[in-house]
């Protein structure tokens, strides 16, 4: 089970990370891309 905690916590950093540099690079076609 740590693995998959692991995977989960990397990928919600990616995602905070993906969500902020996509607010400031305001790009709308990678949120379409990503669904986010």
């Amino acid at each position: 089970m740590t693995f998959f905690s692991d995977a989960v916590f990397a990928i919600t950093i990616t995602l905070l990370i993906w969500r902020r540099f996509a607010r400031s690079r305001r790009c709308r076609s990678s949120h379409t891309v990503f669904g986010i």
